[in-house]
C-alpha cells in the first residue's frame, strides 16, 4: 500500500500559520500593518454595531483590511453570551452581523469567533443554518486541526508566542495565534510581539493564510476521493490541494482525477 501523507500545504510548506483577532478596536490598524510587514495573514472578527464608534475601526478601515488580504469574520452584533439567548436572538446576532459585514466588504463571510469563546450545541446549529462554516473558540488544542471546525480551538494567545518552539513546528500541523489588539498597551508589548513575528518569519516553513483559507484547504483535503487500491484520487473541490505519496509531493488540481 502506498504511504500517503496530507501534511503538505501550498508552496510546499509543512505547517500552517494564522492569526485571529477580535472586537475591532483601533489598534487593529497598527496590528494589521505589522502582520503585513512580515507577510502574515489572519482574520479580524468584528461586532458590526461598534464600527465607527470611539476606539473602534470604521467601515473604511474594514475595507482596507480586505484590500490588504485579511479576512473579516462574524463576532455577533453586540457581543453577548450567545448560549444564554433564545434561538431567534442567537440567529439575529449572527445573521445581522454577517449581513452588515458582507455589505461593507463585498465578500461572502463564512467564519466566526464566539463572543467570550462560549457556545453550546444550540449555537452551533444556528451557525450552520446561517452559513457559518467555522467558528473559533478560546480553548487550546496544541498544534492540531479540529475534527469539527465549529469548535476550532487555538494554539496560543499572542502573549505566549515566545514560549512556542518554532524549530519543532515541522512536526505540527498548525500554529494558530489569537488575541485582542487592545492588549498591546505599551511600546514594550508591541516590540515583544514584533520580535516573535520576526522569529516566526525567519523560520520560513509556514503557509501563512487566513482562518477561512485554512478551513477551505483542509476541508478540500478531507473530501478527496480515492479508488479502492489508492492508485488514483479525485479532487472535487474548487481549489488545488496537495498530498505526499511515497515521499513525493503530488498536485491535485480542482475537479481532476490524478493517478498516484
Amino acid at each position: 500500500m502506498k504511504k500517503i501523507s496530507y501534511k503538505i500545504y501550498p508552496n510546499q510548506k509543512t505547517t500552517c500559520l494564522t492569526f485571529s483577532y477580535d472586537d475591532g478596536e483601533t489598534n487593529d490598524i497598527r496590528l494589521s500593518a505589522l502582520l503585513k510587514k512580515y507577510g502574515f495573514k489572519g482574520t479580524f472578527n468584528l461586532n458590526s454595531s461598534n464600527l465607527g464608534k470611539p476606539k473602534y475601526i470604521t467601515e473604511e478601515d474594514v475595507k482596507n483590511l480586505v484590500k490588504d488580504g485579511f479576512e473579516i469574520a462574524v463576532h455577533s452584533v453586540t457581543h453577548p453570551f450567545l448560549e444564554t439567548l433564545a434561538i431567534e436572538h442567537i440567529t439575529a446576532e449572527v445573521l445581522e452581523d454577517k449581513r452588515a459585514l458582507e455589505r461593507i466588504t463585498g465578500t461572502i463571510i463564512t467564519g466566526m469567533a464566539y463572543p467570550f469563546g462560549t457556545y453550546d450545541e444550540r449555537v452551533k446549529e444556528v451557525l450552520k443554518a446561517c452559513g457559518i462554516k467555522y467558528a473559533r473558540t478560546v480553548k487550546y488544542n496544541g498544534f492540531n486541526f479540529p475534527a469539527d471546525f465549529l469548535e476550532w480551538h487555538v494554539t496560543c494567545h499572542h502573549n505566549d508566542l515566545d514560549k512556542v518552539s518554532i524549530d519543532n513546528l515541522r512536526y505540527s500541523n498548525i500554529l494558530y495565534v489569537w488575541g485582542h489588539s487592545y492588549e498591546f498597551r505599551t511600546e514594550e508589548d508591541w516590540q515583544k510581539f514584533e520580535n516573535n513575528l520576526k522569529r516566526v518569519h525567519d523560520n520560513g516553513s509556514f503557509w501563512c493564510a487566513t482562518n477561512g483559507e485554512i478551513y477551505e484547504y483542509i476541508t478540500a483535503q478531507r473530501n478527496l476521493i480515492f479508488n479502492a487500491d489508492l492508485t488514483a484520487v479525485y479532487n472535487p473541490s474548487a481549489i488545488t490541494v496537495y498530498i505526499i505519496v511515497d515521499g513525493t509531493v503530488v498536485e491535485l488540481p480542482s475537479g481532476k482525477t490524478v493517478s498516484i
